[in-house]
């Protein structure tokens, strides 16, 4: 196989690194540990044992490599896109009277819930676009302000916790 090394001088298998070509991750097996090391049957076993690991490591790796591309594109779809989900609600939220917006925002937001993921990041970024949307061409007090971001915070974790319920994800 390439990349497996039997070195004769002191009986040791090197096995290659499951990734990439790294040599400081390589598995180095003795084969004089017992009396049967010599056997072909060990050394079966020394490159069965790694060839086993090698093909868990890359299913990991497939994995989180999967892992990453969701959730990239689930950030451009949200919020990244000049058509994205984020960019929609704003201007639904910017569209309407002013006396409208807190109520249209807190739709928005729990529609919004539905694709966050719950990604803590990302939901304050939702929530501190919406409020200043709503807070746009309006004025309120400090307390009304914190009530405002509370209760569209709300509406988000509302929106979160429905399609949680519903499994969709």
């Amino acid at each position: 196989m390439p990349g497996i090394e039997f070195l004769t001088e002191n009986q040791t298998l090197v096995l290659p690194s499951s990734g990439d070509q790294n040599h400081e991750a390589a598995q180095w097996l003795s084969m004089a540990q017992s009396p049967k090391s010599h056997e072909p049957d060990s050394l079966k076993a020394a490159v069965e044992k790694w060839r086993s690991q090698v093909a868990k490591d890359r299913e990991v790796e497939r994995e989180l490599q999967s892992a990453r591309v969701y959730v990239e594109r689930r950030k451009v779809e949200v919020v990244t896109s000049k058509a994205s989900k984020l960019n929609k609600a704003i201007k639904r939220v910017r569209s309407v009277k002013p006396r409208h917006k807190f109520d249209v925002a807190s739709k928005q937001c729990y529609s919004l819930g539905h694709f966050t993921d719950n990604d803590p990041q990302l939901n304050e970024l939702i929530v501190d676009a919406i409020v200043k949307e709503v807070l746009t061409g309006n004025s309120f007090t400090g307390s009304q302000i914190r009530e405002i971001i509370e209760r569209l915070g709300a509406s988000l974790r509302a929106g979160i916790a429905h399609q949680e319920k519903v499994g969709r994800r």
